[in-house]
């Protein structure tokens, strides 16, 4: 898949990297083409890093976690199995052309605290 993003001098796609290489990268990028994971979604937000979502087709909580996103966080989210899925893939990546994200000092121990308890009240109740 990393083929389709060879027209795109701005984008680069990465194989398996690590733990701490993955948060260098969230600290550097300001978009992200991601699957839908709560806990990928999550990170990227944390570093208020603009999504463009592409669940993966055969799970609804990835799709539901997308819906939250672009509902939210007026983030994209695509479906891959559309017959225009290359199109609307560059057509997003141009709508956030451009976007730099505003890089603030954030007690991310704390947020993470404050969305783990969130959770955990949610499925308590």
């Amino acid at each position: 898949m990393s083929t389709l993003f060879d027209k795109f001098p701005y984008v680069h796609t990465y194989g398996f990297i690590s733990q701490k290489e993955m948060g260098e990268l969230y600290n550097t990028c300001d978009i992200a083409i991601t699957r839908g994971g709560t806990t990928s979604l999550a990170e990227q937000k944390l570093y208020d890093m603009k999504q463009i979502i592409v669940p993966i087709p055969r799970t609804h909580d990835q799709y539901d976690n997308a819906k939250w996103y672009v509902r939210y966080h007026n983030d994209s989210m695509l479906n891959q199995r559309d017959h225009d899925f290359e199109f609307q893939l560059a057509n997003a990546i141009k709508h956030f052309k451009g976007f730099k994200k505003v890089r603030q000092q954030k007690d991310k121990k704390f947020i993470i605290a404050h969305a783990k308890k969130t959770i955990r009240e949610a499925i308590l109740t």
